[in-house]
C-alpha cells in the first residue's frame, strides 16, 4: 500500500508540472504571422517571443474572439524593455485558446514619449477641450445655456480624451477614467447659474442699461467659466503627465486558427459495491470489478475546478452476485449490472462515483425480462485513463 500511495504521490506531482509550463509561441513580425503559419496550441497557457525593433519600449498585445479585430478584447498583456540591448521579447499569455477556433490578434509597438511630443499632445488635447466648453457654454437673458445637460457635456468632454489618447500609454497600465465629479458638479453648477440673482443685477430695460452693468455681468460668467476651465486643465495635465509611450507601429493577425483536438474517452477501471438490503447491522451487498467511462460536466481548460471534475458515468459490473436470499443477480441487456451516476475527480487519476444500478433476478436462460429489473443504489472507486480512440474532433 506504501508503495503505491508512493506511485501515486509521483504521477500527481509529474501531470501537474507538465499543466504547468508554457508551449511558445514565435511571432513573426515582418511576415505576420505566428509559428511559421502552423496552427496555435489549445487549452494550455502560452509563451510568445519574436524580435524587438530599435528604439521599441513596450509592445502590448490583445486576443480576439472570432477571429476579427473588433469589440472588446478576450485577454491582453505587454511587455516591457528592462534592457537596452535586448533584442528579443517573451510575453506570457495567460489565456487558453480554445481548440479548432478562430482569433483576431493585435500586436502593437511603441516608442518612448519625448517631452517634446508630450508638450504637443498637451497642446492638442488642451485647444480641443476647451474649444468645446467655449461652444457648449452661452449667455441668454439672466440664465447661462449649456448646449446638452452637464451629463453629456463631461461625457463629450471625456471622449475627446479618450479619441486623442488611443495611440498613447502610461507606465501605469490604467486608461483615462474621465473627468472627475468635480468636474461634473462645477459643470452643474454653471448650468444651474443665475446671473439676476448675483450681486450684479442685469438691467432690465434698455434706459437702464450701460456698458459697464454689461462688462460686469460679463466677468462674472467668465469668471465661474475659468474656473471651470482650470479645473479641466489640471486634471488633464496630472494624467499627460503619466503618458510614457507613443505608438510606433501596429500588426494585425485575423483569422488565425488554433490545432484540432483529438478525441479522449475517459474510461474508468475499478472496484464498487451495489446495495441490497438491509441496514447496518444485517447489510446486503455485492461486490465487484468495474469499468465505464464518464463525462465531464466541464472542460477543465475553461470551467470551474468542481465543474470540470464532476462527471456523469456510465458502466458495467463485471460480476454477478447473490442477494440477500441466495439468488443469482445479473442485469439487463449484456447479463451484468449496469451502472449509471454521478462522480467526481480526486488526486488527478481517482474517481468517486455515486448513483443506482440495474439489476435483473436471474431467470435461468440469459433472456432479458423487465418484469425482473429492478434498481438499487451503488458506489465505486476506479482509475480514469484517457483513452485516445484515433480521431479527430
Amino acid at each position: 500500500m506504501k508503495k503505491i500511495l508512493i506511485l501515486l504521490t509521483l504521477v500527481f506531482l509529474a501531470v501537474s508540472h507538465v499543466e504547468a509550463q508554457y508551449k511558445t509561441v514565435v511571432f513573426d513580425l515582418e511576415k505576420n504571422f505566428f509559428n511559421e503559419g502552423q496552427p496555435l496550441p489549445f487549452e494550455t497557457h502560452l509563451m510568445m517571443n519574436g524580435e524587438v525593433p530599435k528604439d521599441v519600449d513596450l509592445i502590448e498585445l490583445q486576443i480576439y474572439k472570432g477571429g476579427k479585430i473588433d469589440g472588446d478584447p478576450l485577454y491582453g498583456g505587454h511587455w516591457k524593455r528592462t534592457k537596452i540591448d535586448q533584442s528579443k521579447f517573451s510575453l506570457p499569455l495567460n489565456y487558453k485558446l480554445r481548440e479548432n477556433s478562430e482569433y483576431g490578434f493585435e500586436i502593437s509597438y511603441y516608442f518612448s514619449i519625448t517631452s517634446d511630443e508630450k508638450s504637443a499632445l498637451y497642446r492638442t488635447l488642451g485647444t480641443s477641450v476647451m474649444t468645446y466648453i467655449d461652444q457648449s457654454v452661452s449667455i441668454k437673458g439672466n440664465d447661462i445655456k449649456l448646449s446638452k445637460n452637464h451629463c453629456k457635456v463631461l461625457n463629450d468632454l471625456d471622449a475627446i480624451v479618450i479619441q486623442g489618447l488611443q495611440f498613447y500609454r502610461n507606465d501605469l497600465a490604467y486608461e483615462f477614467p474621465g473627468f472627475s465629479d468635480i468636474i461634473k458638479d462645477k459643470i452643474k453648477q454653471l448650468e444651474q447659474l443665475n446671473l439676476k440673482e448675483s450681486k450684479f443685477y442685469q438691467f432690465t430695460s434698455k434706459e437702464d442699461s450701460t456698458y459697464s452693468k454689461r462688462s460686469e455681468h460679463y466677468i462674472y460668467f467668465q469668471n465661474n467659466l475659468n474656473q471651470l476651465k482650470k479645473l479641466v486643465d489640471a486634471e488633464l495635465i496630472a494624467y499627460l503627465n503619466t503618458i510614457s509611450y507613443v505608438t510606433a507601429e501596429v500588426k494585425r493577425v485575423e483569422d488565425y486558427s488554433t490545432e484540432r483536438g483529438q478525441f479522449i474517452l475517459p474510461v474508468n477501471l475499478g472496484y464498487g459495491a451495489i446495495y441490497n438490503s438491509g441496514g447496518f447491522d444485517s447489510l446486503s451487498y455485492g461486490q465487484s470489478p468495474y469499468v465505464g467511462v464518464s463525462f465531464p460536466l466541464g472542460h477543465s481548460a475553461f470551467r470551474s475546478k468542481i465543474l470540470s471534475n464532476s462527471s456523469v458515468s456510465f458502466g458495467a459490473y463485471l460480476q454477478n452476485f447473490n442477494d440477500e436470499t441466495g439468488q443469482l443477480v445479473t442485469g439487463p441487456f449484456i447479463g451484468r449490472p449496469l451502472f449509471l451516476g454521478v462522480g467526481t475527480r480526486a488526486f488527478k487519476l481517482l474517481r468517486i462515483n455515486a448513483g443506482v444500478t440495474a439489476l435483473q433476478k436471474d431467470s435461468g436462460n440469459g433472456n432479458f425480462d423487465v418484469s425482473k429489473v429492478y434498481l438499487r443504489p451503488s458506489i465505486n472507486i476506479s482509475f480514469e485513463l484517457g483513452l485516445w480512440v484515433g480521431m479527430l474532433k
